[in-house]
């Protein structure tokens, strides 16, 4: 009985993902330790800066710490593609799947649905392309011995199990171009002004009186004449030029606000249910 309590243990910390560092579940093992190996691979060259005795040191010292930080920095990028999800379900729903052998236990085939999960989050296309997908399980190190034909199904499962939603984003941009010119000339218009100017001129006053009495002259009577001149004031006109005032152009920015509109789509889960079935949808949050 207790070694089945042990064995027990021992199954549900490997199905739960530990964390090497703090034990916490929902790790992923491949992440943790790549970010562990290359933390120190770069402490043992630190060491090296200290020849023979500074490079064993170095390396050594430098592959703890590097393997903690590292670790940690590891398992950030693994937590993206959710392990410990994929797992949880799978683990339940593996053996209603038509390409599980019935001898398989779920870990034979968890590679390829850690590998279907890692290809769904950072695919940009829904479709499956089988020849490009054969290429990279083939390279993976991580296949734990299991040939494509027999990964394929499970790859595929998990791939197709999540749908990349999407949206269209409005993106606006300002460029600069011509809105017109602005001519500015001087033109001549003509216009009849009229000034009233008072002017001063001569006139002759005759005055006549009868002289009092008869005085006798015996003057020979003749024609007489007697010339006055006489002077006025005679308007001249002229023209001059004057400057009146003077016109400065400049330009000057100003800011205003203007409305664009456009159409944009977006992608939605419509969730079609068919008999007396229940789903329980959820929002989660992608930790990253």
């Amino acid at each position: 009985m207790e070694k089945d309590r042990t064995t027990n243990n021992t199954n549900a910390g490997r199905d739960s993902n530990p964390d090497p560092i703090t034990g916490a579940p929902g790790s992923h093992p491949v992440s943790t330790g790549v970010g562990a190996a290359a933390a120190g691979a770069a402490g043992a060259a630190i060491g090296s800066v200290v020849p023979v005795i500074g490079s064993a040191v170095g390396g050594i010292v430098g592959a703890v710490v590097g393997a903690v930080g590292g670790g940690y920095a590891g398992k950030a990028v693994g937590e993206v593609i959710d392990p410990t999800g994929t797992d949880n379900y799978w683990r339940e729903n593996y053996k209603t799947r038509d390409y599980i052998r019935d001898d398989a236990d779920y870990d034979d085939y968890r590679p390829a649905y850690q590998f279907g999960a890692k290809l769904a989050d950072g695919s940009t296309s829904a479709d499956f392309d089988e020849k490009a997908v054969r290429s990279e399980w083939d390279s993976n190190p991580d296949n734990n011995g299991l040939d494509f034909e027999s990964a394929k199904g499970a790859i595929r499962d998990e791939f197709s199990r999540k749908i990349q939603l999407r949206e269209e984003q409005l993106r606006v941009n300002k460029t600069r171009v011509s809105g017109g010119e602005v001519g500015i000339h001087k033109e001549v218009t003509t216009e009849r002004k009229t000034v009233e100017v008072p002017v001063e001129k001569e006139e002759v006053v005759i005055t006549r009186r009868a002289t009092p009495g008869t005085a006798r002259d015996n003057a020979p009577i003749k024609d007489q004449e007697i010339r006055i001149p006489v002077s006025e004031e005679r308007v001249n006109v002229s023209k001059d030029t004057v400057v009146t005032g003077e016109v400065e152009v400049a330009k000057r920015k100003v800011n205003e606000t203007q409305v664009v509109s456009e159409d944009l789509k977006k992608e939605n889960v419509r969730v079609d249910k068919t008999g007396n079935v229940r789903v329980d949808d959820r929002t989660k949050s992608k930790q990253s």
